[in-house]
């Protein structure tokens, strides 16, 4: 999980003003950092479409989360941000690696599919909506003799007209597409491959208390005293 902290130092502003009676000060700074919360939360959903290609903008929206218990209280002057994927099966990693990596690699597979001719912008052309299915290895892919014979590589069949040849000896492996007369490479395996740091959680975080502050005080002062009257 990673997450962001807001906090300030309301106990001691408190004693410095006088326009209102102490109970109300903690309302007014935690209604705030609320109302600042929230504005951080939404400049990071906005962010993500800038950086990625979203095709599950309620997962990835969901993911920049305020829990009910990280809200500000009066108690507690505190309000927190994090990333935090939705279900049972916690995938923070997808988006946070672009905070500070500089490298992508496999999750649980042993290597990562970059696309070589692959139509990058189309999702059904991605390697797992492909549909490669498995086919029994045939004797001629074997290669050499001896200890050289265990080497053999497995053949996916795919929809349109792809397939794929995967070696188990950590040999480079490929999809291609058959194109009428040709084979056209759409991916090649790799151990990683290197991505820009361009999430900036961190960095919106701090932009946006800086810009915001000041007019979601306001805000909370304003509701505050409509309350009062």
């Amino acid at each position: 999980m990673t997450g962001i902290s807001i906090q300030t130092n309301a106990p001691e502003v408190a004693k410095a003003l006088q326009l209102f009676e102490r109970d109300q000060f903690p309302f007014v700074t935690s209604l705030a950092l609320n109302l600042l919360g929230n504005e951080v939360q939404k400049a990071q959903r906005t962010h993500q479409y800038k950086i990625f290609d979203v095709t599950q903008k309620t997962f990835a929206e969901r993911s920049v989360k305020i829990r009910r218990e990280d809200r500000s209280t009066k108690q507690n002057h505190s309000v927190t941000i994090r990333y935090e994927t939705p279900g049972q099966k916690r995938r923070e990693d997808l988006f946070t690696k672009f905070e500070d990596d500089t490298e992508k690699r496999p999750f649980k597979a042993d290597f990562l599919w970059a696309p070589v001719e692959a139509p990058r912008k189309q999702r059904d052309w991605r390697p797992k909506h492909l549909g490669l299915e498995r086919q029994e290895a045939s004797p001629r892919s074997r290669v050499g003799r001896g200890r050289r014979r265990n080497r053999q590589a497995v053949i996916y069949h795919g929809k349109r007209k792809t397939f794929a040849i995967i070696y188990r000896d950590g040999r480079q492996s490929f999809i291609f597409e058959r194109d009428y007369d040709e084979l056209v490479l759409l991916y090649a395996s790799v151990e990683s491959v290197p991505i820009e740091p361009e999430l900036d959680f961190e960095d919106n975080a701090r932009r946006v208390v800086v810009q915001e502050a000041a007019a979601q005080f306001g805000r909370a002062w304003d509701r505050a005293l409509g309350i009062r009257r």
